[in-house]
């Protein structure tokens, strides 16, 4: 038992630094079994019943996103400052599509959400979520691709573990990743399609954002980057999930210098946090 919980994957623990003795026994001793996710009915928030498919004995997140307290801090920080109704929201590092669910449920029938996400094994997820949920997934359109500064293919660094939580540190090759790059030896390398904000605007790939959330394990500033040119005209919300002190540092140095205030809205550990950017009246 203790051979096995030492060759657990140091991502898992960082994960976890922030939780509760009760919920890091559970996830230390998940190895044990194989998860088995099935169809669960969400009970309170925005997506309650809805139904996602996962195992809630697997990852304490799971439990959370069933009870609708996943991410709270999140939504309860959009619904406070603004109305959100027919607003359109982009979910750049989407995972398995709760939060553009969640996004879809608050801005209506005559809102839209974007759900960027490169990885195959949480998309395949993210589907099955959409189409069990067709009435919110008719707000959404799925983006299954990297963002970044650069518009080519990238290396992306990636999980197949949907069920135990491991893909959600998936994260492009370059990025400033949270953890040492031995964290992530069980994971696999894949090449993506990328492509930059400002580019899939001028397309028309997608409707300009009024809401941007952006949780890309590091990779945070070079989305920024690649989106300079919308961020400076639109002036949208920004709500980001913050990888790292390196990470944090180029962030700030971007929305400081196109006059974007932030404040910290969750701190989830002694290097992650998430921040709230709004534009400088």
């Amino acid at each position: 038992m203790l051979a096995k919980v030492a060759s657990y994957p140091t991502f898992v623990l960082r994960r976890l630094w922030d939780r509760s003795p009760q919920q890091l026994v559970a996830r230390l001793t998940s190895p044990l079994r194989r998860p088995r996710p099935t169809w669960a009915a969400v009970t309170r928030g925005p997506l309650n019943g809805c139904s996602l498919l996962l195992d809630p004995r697997a990852n304490a997140h799971w439990k959370e996103m069933l009870t609708g307290e996943f991410d709270q801090f999140l939504y309860s920080k959009l619904t406070s400052t603004l109305d959100v109704r027919g607003k359109t929201v982009w979910d750049i590092g989407a995972h398995i599509g709760y939060a553009s669910l969640m996004f879809a449920a608050l801005v209506g029938d005559g809102g839209r959400v974007v759900a960027f996400e490169p990885s195959t094994f949480n998309l395949a997820r993210m589907r099955e979520h959409f189409e069990k949920n067709s009435v919110l997934a008719q707000r959404i359109k799925i983006m299954p691709v990297a963002v970044s500064n650069e518009e080519r293919e990238f290396e992306f660094v990636v999980s197949a573990d949907v069920d135990g939580g491991m893909s959600s540190g998936s994260h492009l090759d370059a990025s400033f990743a949270p953890l040492e790059p031995s964290a992530y030896d069980r994971f696999q390398r894949i090449r993506v399609p990328g492509i930059t904000l400002d580019g899939a605007v001028a397309r028309g790939d997608i409707p300009p954002a009024d809401i941007i959330k952006i949780d890309v394990e590091g990779a945070e500033s070079f989305v920024l980057e690649g989106g300079s040119k919308f961020v400076h005209e639109r002036r949208p919300i920004l709500l980001i999930e913050i990888h790292s002190v390196v990470a944090m540092f180029h962030v700030t140095r971007i929305l400081h210098g196109s006059a974007y205030r932030t404040e910290i809205i969750e701190e989830s550990g002694p290097s992650r946090c998430f921040i709230a950017a709004v534009p400088r009246d």
